[in-house]
């Protein structure tokens, strides 16, 4: 099978690494990617190269929200032409995108082709930026996400609980498979007892106290209130929340 792989993230930080993952799964299973992006690339996975697209869209973060908000809403119209050609170069039978606020290129460019489009969900981003940044234009927002999100073939997500909350905004259940992110635990092999010790010892843990460690941003959903109150249940009264982000 060949896929056509369209995202429009630039960052190389965790969303980067679960691009390059997911599309190295395809490959190993026996596809082959092509992917599309502001960020050029060819194959899959690749070393990130800049191109003057990506940096003409990075100045996008700067603009006004409500200006930034239209920019976003206008990379349908700019990405949608070019997924067509995309798809039609590399013959693909399948286009893969990975959702973005604001952005219908992949539904749109499927509807022309006659391709099936599958949808990866990673958080319904018109409720996380109307809490984090705030949206300009809500209602339209809205609209514009459950266009997105009925539209596609196969939608896929990363937990039951995201999975509701689209079935609650018209996805048919049987349209959403839920596939929670995973971890290469080869690539994160069981610290030494001694380096686990120096670590407690530089943050000033007592040795047998229980730790437990948080990498990410601080988003109220991440609920590390639920993490605090565990904390106090019997056992684990010494127990320490390490926080990195």
């Amino acid at each position: 099978m060949r896929i056509l792989y369209h995202h429009r993230t630039q960052a190389e930080d965790g969303q980067a690494v679960h691009i390059r993952a997911l599309q190295t799964a395809l490959v190993q299973a026996g596809a082959q990617v092509d992917e599309f992006s502001l960020v050029a690339r060819s194959g899959a996975p690749a070393a990130p190269a800049r191109n003057p697209s990506s940096k003409r869209w990075s100045l996008v973060a700067r603009l006004p929200r409500f200006a930034r908000e239209l920019a976003e809403y206008a990379y349908t119209s700019y990405a949608r032409g070019k997924l067509v050609q995309a798809a039609r170069r590399h013959k693909s039978q399948v286009i893969y995108e990975r959702y973005a606020f604001g952005n219908a290129a992949g539904v749109q460019a499927a509807r022309k082709l006659g391709l099936p489009l599958i949808l990866e969900v990673n958080s319904p981003m018109v409720l996380e930026l109307s809490r984090t940044r705030g949206l300009s234009f809500p209602r339209w927002a809205e609209r514009m996400e459950k266009y997105v999100f009925q539209s596609a073939d196969r939608v896929i997500v990363v937990s039951a609980v995201l999975a509701d909350m689209l079935v609650d905004m018209g996805v048919k259940r049987e349209r959403l498979c839920v596939m929670p992110n995973g971890v290469h635990l080869e690539d994160y092999p069981p610290p030494q007892i001694g380096l686990a010790l120096r670590a407690r010892q530089e943050l000033g843990l007592d040795p047998a106290a229980f730790v437990l460690g948080f990498v990410g941003y601080y988003r109220d959903w991440h609920r590390l209130d639920l993490v605090l109150e565990a904390l106090r249940a019997p056992g684990l009264e010494r127990g320490v929340l390490v926080l990195i982000g």
